[in-house]
């Protein structure tokens, strides 16, 4: 396409951040995360007025901030009533929704509602899904409680058999006539963010446009901006986000960033789409027998030459981490129990406090293995 011809619309491109420290997690890790990540990624934001972007704050950092660092929501309050920034929402304790009670599935998303309209004077219409676990049926529930839309993995659909470069823009799913629109982000973006040059990353964007896309989602861990290893001097020494984000202010005749709840209110007969259950590639990877990794890793070196070939090629279920490791499953199986005592109590403060102790213990963090410790501690 040569630079004379009109490429019509501007790519959409929607910069979303999920940012979350378990139930119970050390103060000294709360603080290390504020410090390092947190807080620079909100006073470079703020440095861009050009910027609109998504910001996912789970119950436990929520609190954690209402607590010890209330300005830091000041600051986040002010850039929602700017038109700046759009709050996700979701379950307030970061469950992992499909495998906790209907009742709790409502009332861990009606809590974390209740709690960003008390302190961001917000309701929102988007909601994240811990560990990306998508069963079919959630919209039900989700819809039930509040949400328009909610951010999946590309590879979400790509399981469900869309192609690679179709996996992008706005879907909408259903059960039982519950409509959820879904916004499936890049796996590209998420490699190359914020780990190659922003020259590599505009140059990708670019082509995207060039190419004939038009809306493009980057979501990911907040974390990774600081608090991983090396990610502080390469963010914020380095000033890797603030040139990023400068560049991305510069593209203003063919990008502009968007919020999501914008664009979930705005889209025109999105495509149809009915996803399997997944999560995200190395969930499923490693919910896998040892034996059945190797051979899939092994057959996927096989096709490593072959563009894209190894994404199609998964095994897997997430829930079969409850099978691999019973301690998981003992966990699990206990919190369903002591929920139908919960919510079989008579309405009043006692009920209140036990169904939020209850909904802290959803929180997913000890099932996995991860940088949380989890369940190989």
């Amino acid at each position: 396409m040569s630079d004379g011809q009109d490429r019509g619309a501007p790519l959409q491109f929607a910069f979303v951040l999920h940012n979350h420290q378990p139930v119970g997690n050390l103060p000294e890790v709360f603080e290390r995360a504020y410090e390092t990540a947190y807080l620079p990624m909100l006073e470079v934001l703020e440095a861009h007025p050009g910027i609109r972007f998504l910001l996912h704050y789970t119950g436990p950092l929520l609190e954690w901030l209402a607590r010890e660092r209330p300005q830091f929501l000041g600051r986040v309050k002010a850039l929602v009533g700017a038109g700046r920034a759009e709050i996700l929402g979701g379950g307030l304790y970061e469950p992992i929704l499909a495998v906790i009670p209907p009742a709790d599935r409502l009332g861990q998303l009606e809590a974390m509602t209740t709690y960003l309209e008390q302190h961001l004077a917000v309701r929102p219409t988007g909601a994240w899904l811990a560990e990306r676990v998508w069963e079919p049926h959630l919209p039900s529930d989700l819809v039930e409680g509040g949400v328009a839309y909610s951010i999946l993995d590309q590879e979400h659909l790509e399981k469900a058999g869309i192609p690679s470069d179709q996996a992008d823009g706005v879907w909408i799913t259903e059960n039982l006539g519950r409509v959820l629109r879904l916004f499936p982000a890049s796996t590209d973006l998420r490699y190359l963010i914020p780990w190659q040059s922003v020259d590599e990353v505009m140059a990708y964007l670019r082509r995207q446009w060039e190419g004939g896309r038009r809306l493009l989602v980057f979501a990911d861990d907040g974390e990774k901006f600081g608090s991983w290893p090396d990610t502080y001097r390469h963010c914020y020494q380095d000033a890797w986000v603030d040139r990023f984000l400068g560049a991305l202010e510069a593209s203003a005749d063919w990008l502009q960033t968007v919020t999501l709840g914008e664009v979930a209110a705005g889209a025109d007969e999105p495509r149809r789409v009915y996803l399997p259950s997944a999560s995200y590639p190395e969930m499923e990877d490693w919910s896998l027998p040892p034996e059945t990794f190797r051979a899939l890793k092994a057959a996927r070196e096989q096709v490593r030459d072959v563009p894209g070939a190894a994404r199609y090629m998964r095994l897997g279920h997430w829930r079969n981490f409850l099978a691999r490791y019973p301690e998981a499953n003992l966990m699990q199986q206990r919190a369903n129990a002591i929920s139908a005592r919960v919510h079989a109590l008579d309405p009043g403060p006692r009920r209140t406090e036990a169904l939020d102790h209850l909904w802290r213990g959803q929180c997913n963090c000890p099932y996995w293995h991860g940088v949380f410790g989890g369940i190989y501690l």
